[in-house]
């Protein structure tokens, strides 16, 4: 009757095998609230505001000519 050697089989114990090194490595996470976002999107709108303010008193002859 043959044995088996304790590193084999089901419950065998023996080195894991690793993961590669980019498995491995743990990359930093970045969370976006959603007051950041509701911030950047008044912002966004300021900005679209003031170019359409200026554009309008460009037509009507108000601003710097070109």
């Amino acid at each position: 009757m043959a044995t088996r050697s304790p590193r084999s089989g089901i419950g065998a114990r023996g080195r894991r095998p690793e993961l590669p090194a980019f498995c491995r490595t743990r990359r930093s996470t970045t969370l976006v609230s959603i007051t950041s976002l509701r911030e950047l999107q008044r912002l966004l709108l300021l900005v679209l505001l003031f170019q359409l303010s200026t554009l309008l008193l460009v037509i009507t002859g108000l601003g710097p000519g070109v």
